[in-house]
């Protein structure tokens, strides 16, 4: 840090902390992080010393960020690799019948049952005797 901000805040209970002093006080404490770096953002090595400072970290950083697109480059970029009616309808077509002649290469899994089977089940089933419906009974209060 060029030096110590003053960031001031202020507890529910009143209290002050200058959290730019608390910060340039513990900058050189080691981070708990999956990176070895200490509490400013200095990359340090076994010894715990300084191997990449914070500043060439920002200014890789910097350099590598990708630059946002604009909405007219974005557009353009949109409409160049566009479709067009045509191109739509002949890649449907395409994957259509694609879909067909698997369809075509696939056999059927179950095989069919005759019509004269299933009519026999049937028949079989219809000569079992019904069972008898039980007759309705009559709500009877207990007064009568």
């Amino acid at each position: 840090m060029a030096g110590s901000q003053r960031q001031i805040y202020r507890t529910i209970t009143g209290k002050q902390i200058d959290m730019g002093a608390l910060r340039a006080k513990n900058a050189d404490m080691i981070a708990v992080s999956n990176v070895k770096m200490n509490a400013r953002g200095d990359i340090l090595d076994a010894n715990h010393k300084v191997v990449v400072p914070r500043a060439v970290i920002e200014q890789r950083y910097e350099q590598n960020k990708p630059q946002p697109e604009s909405a007219s480059a974005a557009r353009a970029r949109i409409m160049n690799n566009a479709e067009t009616p045509a191109q739509i309808v002949a890649r449907m077509e395409k994957e259509i019948n694609s879909k067909k002649n698997l369809e075509s290469r696939i056999e059927p899994r179950i095989e069919p049952v005759a019509v004269s089977k299933i009519e026999q089940d049937l028949q079989e089933h219809e000569s079992f005797p019904m069972p008898i419906k039980a007759k309705p009974r009559k709500l009877v209060d207990k007064d009568e």
